[in-house]
């Protein structure tokens, strides 16, 4: 997993060239200003073709090397998460190289992240296959029209408590004229329907079909959870607590699932989940699919506050305005904590909640 943070006040469109040779596990932060927000139609298309994740940071400038020095205060929080194999600098700016020689030098020990900087993707993809020197690569010509970059409405990044007013402004202004190319998100995968649909879905990345299929007899005979994360360690050893992670938040939805689609076993769960378990969703009312989305996602600790992060979220319209309510409601320390529980499907319980307005 790599991250480019792009710094484009400096290298404008041409730093982008090779973001089209990247992977779906790779991150791209886009920090722009006021000064710089415009984008080559060229480049555009190639970043929206990118299979990564392509991520807005606009920067509040009023100072001289304001960028920089939030880029380095970003890659540092980067770093220091480690979960990250390279973190990329793309910048012509050599100052930048101090930031390598500071992390790589007897100041920190036992980072896990490699930091570089390039002048382009391109070159940092050299340099992380091994190249001692980056390869200098053709770069596309700039278009004479330029197209608009203006912030994403998605958490790009976590913001502090004294932007919320403006970056609420920011999500309500309009496109400015029909003729520029508007940067939007890549849509939504739909939510797959079904048992055996649903869990292959959660497993499909890291298990084989066979395992599947092997890991769905297990959880149909399981009455509880503790039950099928002990029968997945009997059969998968230290690659049980991987599949148990990813089944754990959607236990009791497939549970459900299994049941519905085959009533006549109704002996694999016990009453107690049972009664844990909401009702189908073409019988229960909107509110109680809300409500259970978020019991099913949210950290045990916090389940007692199922109401109040049901509030935040009808007053939400997007992942970052439902962010916004839980720092205002709960302070920032706990509304982090129960946001990032959430995060993952957020998406869903959003729509749920639009589904409670209707």
């Amino acid at each position: 997993m790599k991250i480019f943070l792009i710094d484009f006040e400096n290298v404008k469109s041409k730093g982008l060239t090779g973001i089209d040779m990247l992977e779906s596990d790779d991150t791209v932060i886009i920090l722009y200003s006021e000064n710089s927000d415009t984008i080559s139609f060229e480049m555009h298309q190639k970043v929206m073709k990118c299979r990564a994740d392509i991520e807005y940071f606009k920067v509040h400038v009023g100072g001289k090397n304001a960028l920089d020095f939030q880029l380095s205060t970003l890659l540092g929080y980067i770093v220091a998460r480690g979960e990250h194999s390279h973190a990329f600098i793309i910048s012509n700016d050599r100052g930048f190289d101090f930031l390598h020689d500071f992390w790589h030098g007897n100041f920190v020990e036992g980072i896990s992240t490699v930091v570089y900087r390039t002048r382009t993707i391109s070159q940092a993809l050299s340099y992380a296959q091994g190249s001692a020197a980056p390869v200098k690569t053709e770069e596309p010509e700039e278009e004479t029209v330029e197209a608009s970059a203006p912030v994403i409405e998605e958490d790009v990044f976590e913001p502090a408590e004294s932007l919320i007013e403006e970056i609420e402004e920011q999500n309500e202004q309009k496109p400015e004229a029909e003729t520029e190319a508007v940067i939007k998100p890549k849509a939504r995968t739909p939510r797959p329907r079904g048992y055996m649909p649903n869990l292959t879905h959660i497993l499909q990345e890291v298990c084989s079909a066979e395992q599947i299929q092997q890991i769905s007899e297990l959880l149909s005979e399981s009455e509880t959870k503790e039950e099928l994360h002990n029968s997945l360690a009997k059969i998968y050893k230290q690659q049980a607590t991987d599949f148990y992670k990813l089944i754990r938040p959607r236990y009791l939805r497939l549970k459900q699932l299994y049941l519905k689609e085959n009533p006549e076993q109704p002996k694999n769960i016990t009453e107690a989940e049972s009664d844990a378990i909401p009702e189908p969703e073409a019988s229960a009312p909107v509110g109680d699919k809300l409500t259970s989305l978020i019991l099913e996602n949210v950290d045990k600790e916090f389940e007692s506050e199922a109401e109040r992060i049901r509030k935040c979220v009808l007053a939400a319209q997007t992942k970052q305005q439902f962010y916004i309510r839980m720092v205002k409601e709960f302070g920032k320390t706990t509304g982090c904590k129960i946001y990032k529980g959430l995060k993952n499907n957020c998406d869903e319980i959003l729509e749920a909640a639009r589904e409670c307005e209707n």
